[in-house]
């Protein structure tokens, strides 16, 4: 959620609070500025961004309102470990004319993740 970022203060109840931060750090690395984090399940994100219509209205959000940027990553913050050339070769991608969507996928390597729910 917004707080917890922009605070780096972990959740309540969270699994491993080191791993949480280290995801927050690793967003501050990889985005664009504060504006370019956008934790997707808070409730401030229909306070902070325009619907996408008037018919959208508290439903669906403009996350690009200005209509500066071509495209938009959504990167779980539960996964801090991901290379960071990964979001960019998603980026180069997504620049293709004959791309529209994708989705970056991580393997899991490590057998207690397998049944861990905090792993997606």
């Amino acid at each position: 959620m917004y707080d917890n970022f922009e605070t780096m203060a972990p959740y309540p109840i969270v699994f491993n609070a080191g791993t949480m931060i280290s995801g927050f750090e690793r967003l501050k690395i990889l985005g664009d500025g504060p504006g370019h984090i956008i934790p997707g399940h808070d409730p401030l994100v229909m306070a902070r961004y325009p619907a996408a219509t008037p018919a959208t209205e508290g439903i669906v959000a403009r996350l690009d309102a200005d209509g500066r940027h071509d495209a938009v990553i959504n990167l779980q913050g539960d996964l801090p470990t991901i290379a960071p050339r990964l979001p960019r070769a998603a980026l180069e991608l997504l620049a293709q004319a004959e791309v529209d969507i994708g989705t970056l996928a991580a393997e899991i390597g490590e057998e207690a993740e397998r049944d861990d729910p905090n792993v997606v």
